[in-house]
């Protein structure tokens, strides 16, 4: 008997006990979709109350209705049925327009670094890929009047030179994005084109107080090789003209204003006073640069400039000590900010190096979200650029604040510009050019 008296003693105390405890799980949310073809006035919306079919009412209440008793009921019902509202977005819709074979991996990168910066924004986007068999004109235009037809404004194009001109002279009325080409290399721009290529004059141009007299030039055999050789040379030879160069010894008249070059040849001032430029190609199976390093007095104790991609810098560095060159520092520019660089040669060979970078500002998400889909917006420029660039659209479609601080000046994207190491593990910045544009706050210090 006593312990049936327990049990229902029990049970009575747990019928008549409250919880306090408020459940962490919020209330699911209630979503109401107009699935009626015809509008509805006010005086619609009268009539639907009256016949207490309030759920077709919050299907047809906008936001904020300009009658007030009807703005009352709506924020009553709302409430009471826990409804979420369905916002009202601008149309999101862009296309990419990709050469398959003329741009081969980044057909593929550049559409999933769009992809997901978009998927980031949590709305409702179309983001439709056109492919163009190549860049020739009647080609592009074929398949520019097919994305007007499909009714898209908004193009990421990432194209060569060739075919930037070719889109530029259509002068079609939709807003295109070359994420690949530097307006200063363009003969002719539109309005409605925009650009996001580095500027590697500049890139050069902030290397050149680095640099000392020899500068010795390692170049691809490739256009970009030639093309950043030819700015080189023309950077250095400015550079050291203006006293701008690392070591430059500065020759005067008796009026105390500098020497020119002509001044200095006429004075018979002997040949370690003067610049001395030397550039060499690095065709594409050479793997041995013993007859250009090795005891070549012409190259001691000066800077050495790598306008070759990554496999060959590191080749490159390795043999300046191999051979024991006297070298002062190592410059490069965007083309070996890369981590395969720091995989490929030993922390000695690289001590010297200093590399110009545009890639300062980092967003983790858009990080995050690239990787989702195994792509790199960290040390690939062309995806960074493209990023920008959906970045930028999403701001012109939507007006929403920009993601990224770069500005659009003149229609082409302005990057700062750092002077990064490579070190043991990771790429530090040395120097932070342009710091105008953005502070030094925004800047990762180190990858």
């Amino acid at each position: 008997m006593p312990k049936y008296l327990i049990l229902l003693i029990f049970i009575l105390s747990t019928l008549q006990a409250q919880s306090f405890l408020v459940s962490a799980i919020p209330l699911p949310k209630t979503y109401v979709l107009n699935t009626d073809a015809q509008d509805c006035d006010n005086e619609c919306l009268y009539q639907l109350i009256q016949d207490e079919r309030f759920f077709s009412f919050l299907a047809h209440a906008k936001d904020k209705i300009d009658d007030p008793f009807l703005n009352d009921i709506l924020l009553i019902n709302t409430s009471l049925f826990n409804v979420e509202r369905m916002r009202q977005y601008t149309e999101l819709k862009v296309a990419m327009l990709l050469p398959y074979r003329v741009i081969g991996r980044y057909a593929y990168s550049t559409t999933n670094a769009a992809f997901a910066y978009y998927l980031t924004k949590n709305r409702k986007f179309e983001l439709r890929t056109y492919h163009v068999e190549s860049e020739k004109l009647e080609d592009l235009e074929k398949v520019l009047l097919k994305i007007e037809e499909d009714d898209f404004h908004y193009v990421i194009a990432p194209l060569t030179r060739i075919g930037a001109h070719n889109v530029t002279s259509l002068d079609l009325n939709m807003h295109i994005f070359f994420p690949t080409i530097n307006k200063g290399d363009m003969n002719i721009t539109t309005d409605y084109s925009y650009y996001g290529g580095i500027n590697y004059k500049k890139q050069i141009e902030s290397l050149m107080p680095y640099s000392s007299t020899p500068l010795t030039v390692f170049y691809d055999e490739n256009a970009l090789g030639k093309k950043l050789t030819a700015l080189t040379k023309d950077e250095y030879l400015y550079a050291f003209d203006q006293n701008i160069t690392k070591d430059r010894i500065i020759f005067k008249d008796e009026s105390g204003e500098a020497l020119s070059m002509q001044e200095m040849d006429d004075l018979n001032l002997t040949y370690a006073d003067k610049p001395r430029f030397y550039s060499f190609p690095i065709a594409k199976r050479t793997s041995n640069l013993q007859s250009r390093l090795d005891k070549n007095a012409k190259i001691q104790n000066g800077s050495f400039l790598l306008n070759t991609p990554v496999v060959k810098s590191a080749m490159v560095m390795s043999q300046l000590t191999l051979y024991d060159v006297n070298v002062t520092n190592v410059l490069s520019t965007q083309i070996n900010y890369n981590p395969e660089l720091l995989l490929l040669t030993q922390t000695k060979d690289r001590e010297k190096m200093l590399i110009a970078n545009s890639i300062n500002y980092h967003n983790n998400i858009m990080i995050e979200s690239n990787a989702l889909l195994q792509n790199n917006i960290v040390y690939d420029w062309i995806n960074y650029a493209t990023t920008i660039g959906a970045d930028y659209f999403y701001h012109l479609i939507t007006s929403a604040h920009r993601e990224y601080p770069q500005e659009m000046i003149n229609n082409q994207i302005e990057y700062p510009i750092s002077i990064v190491r490579p070190t043991h593990s990771r790429f530090v910045t040395v120097e932070i050019i342009k710091e105008e544009i953005l502070t030094e706050e925004d800047f990762s210090e180190d990858i």
